[in-house]
């Protein structure tokens, strides 16, 4: 807060007050002793002396009022303009310049007044810097607390970012998990009903995990189920291509746009190629090689009533019928069945089986 302008120098209205009182009692008494001095009929001689003594008495009487508004009046006033300019910012008052600066020889009572008001002043000086100090540390404490909640906020949003990821992505893989994968499936159904575009799913499944884990422990199945995984992705990079974890040891390839006889060349590519990275043995070696079984079902989904589970449902039927004659092969489901739906009541077909 800007200290104030010292005030203009001015009679006080008290000062005025007074001189005007001294001034109506003076003409009250002049009037009065003129009117005695007609009713007398004094002489000349006489008649001058007397209002020279009234001439008297008034300068007497104005020489006391300056006198009582220069050594009274002044020093109120003066201590009036320091309180006027007493800056509540600074708890100081603005440097006195001018006549009012210069010492004065003030009446006793005056000069105990201004002590007591100058010691009023350093008490409320001493409690402003105070009070400025605690508002100063309150200020710097809201700001430093106000960085640490928008730290805090940023972090908190970054965890929900990253446990969104985590609760539709399998931790040890890093494929997408079950819940994401049926939710994108069904929208891909839904696009692929629209386009007429045909659309292959593969369900993926490792033969004899749980002897190769109980033979290498648990921390080896898990390096080789990651290892699979990064094979995946070599196989199938286009962006449309989508791969997920199902289960323990099942996977899915969803690939749109393609058909059949290509889907199947892929995935007998992939399983061959996994096949060769094993080490030769079988399935009572120690440990147990670990091959892939497939079930794959294509379609073009056109009935407006079949769902993305009739197309999930053949391939799992189909990975079913792998498993069931060998294991290590492609199980394909017949695609006229899938045109047709699976919701009618129709008793399954087994699907023919590709090596």
């Amino acid at each position: 807060m800007p200290s104030l302008p010292p005030p203009a120098r001015r009679t006080s209205p008290t000062a005025r007050s007074v001189i005007g009182l001294i001034l109506l009692l003076l003409l009250i008494l002049i009037g009065h002793s003129a009117w005695r001095v007609h009713g007398l009929k004094l002489d000349a001689t006489t008649h001058a002396a007397f209002e020279l003594q009234l001439l008297a008495i008034f300068v007497l009487v104005l020489l006391a009022a300056w006198l009582t508004e220069h050594w009274l009046l002044r020093d109120l006033r003066r201590i009036t303009s320091d309180m006027e300019r007493f800056d509540t910012s600074s708890g100081f008052s603005s440097t006195q310049t001018g006549d009012d600066a210069k010492p004065r020889h003030a009446p006793a009572e005056v000069q105990q007044i201004e002590r007591a008001l100058s010691q009023l002043q350093s008490q409320m000086a001493q409690q402003l810097q105070q009070d400025q100090a605690r508002v100063n540390a309150l200020e710097s404490e809201v700001k430093r607390q106000a960085a640490a909640l928008a730290a805090s906020e940023q972090i908190l949003e970054m965890q929900r970012g990253e446990l969104a990821r985590l609760s539709r992505h399998d931790k040890l893989t890093g494929l997408i998990n079950r819940l994401e994968f049926d939710e994108r499936m069904r929208r891909e159904f839904k696009r692929c009903q629209r386009s007429r575009n045909d659309l292959a799913l593969a369900v993926l499944d490792l033969d004899h995990m749980r002897g190769y884990n109980e033979a290498m422990g648990r921390d080896a199945g898990n390096a080789l189920l990651r290892q699979f995984c990064e094979l995946m992705e070599q196989h199938f990079k286009r962006d449309t291509d989508l791969l997920a974890r199902l289960d323990d040891n099942a996977f899915a390839a969803l690939l749109p746009s393609m058909d059949a006889a290509l889907a199947q060349s892929r995935l007998d590519a992939l399983r061959e190629e996994w096949r060769d990275l094993q080490q030769p043995g079988g399935p009572d070696a120690n440990p147990p090689v670990v091959t892939l079984s497939i079930g794959l079902a294509v379609m073009t989904p056109r009935d407006p009533y079949l769902g993305a589970t009739a197309l999930l449902q053949a391939a799992e039927e189909a990975l079913y019928f792998a498993k069931h004659t060998g294991r290590d092969r492609l199980s394909r489901a017949p695609e006229a069945r899938h045109q047709e739906g699976l919701t009618r009541g129709r008793e399954p077909v087994l699907p023919t089986t590709a090596r």
